[in-house]
């Protein structure tokens, strides 16, 4: 392996859970390659691939062991959470960037990244935007956040209004962020119980305001048919959602005021969508005259746009 420079400028860990990747992980690994930033690790685990993606990682470690460093590990299948977890503990680097092994960083992304954690050393989170790629590598979008995720970005370069864009219009998809190793240490590591494990540490660390936006692009997100959050089938989407459900109802006490209710108003509205999916009509009525009610009692942001969010994602 090479030798890392752990000079004047910090390491950065770029963290990859593979899972059955083997159509992608040999593009998102060659981007690597192109990182302008010099002091960068790999950490990757293969998470018990049935594919062929073990052999094509293992292969491209050899053939490049001498251009950049990585630490490489394969083992039986334990799911993303608990994965991302243990990618974090084997990481040396002071910063870490939770990827995969389907989406991949731009050339200047972590450049970008450091240059922001070094003017803001008050903020441990940096996110940025990104392009939307399809299952072939060809963009079709040129923001995740605003063309895929119908964020409103302007929100999110304020302190004031970033924590309500989060909580209301979750949007962070692929490897968006970088984070201070040691924010773990103050925050807690992934729920290993959860699908989607990404929105219940952001609640987290909106909460204890270390989160900074950066309007850059920082990835390529790659939209195809077996995104965990994209899934069609009616099973698996409300398992997301309860998993949704479960992380607005717990972390709601760690707000007050207005994001608390906002919080609230997004767990009746993750229960309105199990109960669209269930066809259990009778009740997503009355549920709804209870949203309504209670986004007017409390001011918080309602309009028809959600009814119309809320039948389009949960067919």
């Amino acid at each position: 392996m090479s030798t890392l420079d752990l000079g004047s400028t910090p390491l950065v860990s770029i963290l990859i859970p593979a899972y059955n990747h083997e159509k992608y992980i040999g593009e998102v690994l060659d981007s690597f390659l192109f990182i302008t930033y010099s002091n960068i690790e790999l950490v990757i685990i293969d998470d018990g691939s049935t594919d062929d993606t073990p052999n094509i990682i293992e292969k491209w470690v050899v053939d490049h062991q001498d251009e950049i460093h990585v630490n490489y590990y394969s083992r039986e299948n334990k799911g993303c959470s608990a994965t991302q977890n243990e990618l974090i503990n084997r990481a040396r680097g002071e910063f870490v960037i939770p990827s995969s092994s389907d989406d991949y960083l731009l050339p200047h992304s972590v450049e970008k990244l450091v240059k922001a954690a070094q003017k803001f050393p008050n903020k441990n989170i940096f996110f940025g935007d990104g392009i939307v790629i399809d299952g072939k590598g060809k963009k079709i979008k040129d923001s995740i956040l605003e063309d895929l995720n119908n964020t409103k970005k302007i929100n999110l370069l304020t302190e004031k209004t970033l924590p309500e864009e989060i909580i209301s219009r979750w949007s962070i998809s692929g490897p968006q962020a970088m984070m201070r190793r040691d924010v773990y240490n103050k925050l807690g590591m992934y729920d290993n119980n959860l699908v989607i494990q990404d929105w219940d540490f952001y609640l987290s660390a909106i909460a204890g305001n270390h989160v900074l936006f950066i309007d850059e692009p920082i990835c390529a997100y790659r939209v195809h048919s077996f995104n965990t959050s994209r899934v069609k089938d009616r099973t698996l989407r409300i398992k997301n959602l309860q998993d949704q459900f479960h992380v607005a109802r717990r972390n709601r006490n760690l707000f007050t005021g207005r994001l608390k209710n906002l919080l609230k108003t997004e767990e009746i509205f993750l229960k309105m969508k199990m109960l669209f999916l269930n066809r259990n009509y009778i009740k997503l009525s009355l549920l709804t005259i209870y949203y309504v009610f209670f986004c007017l009692l409390t001011k918080a942001s309602f309009s028809l746009e959600n009814f119309r969010k809320c039948k389009k994602n949960a067919i």
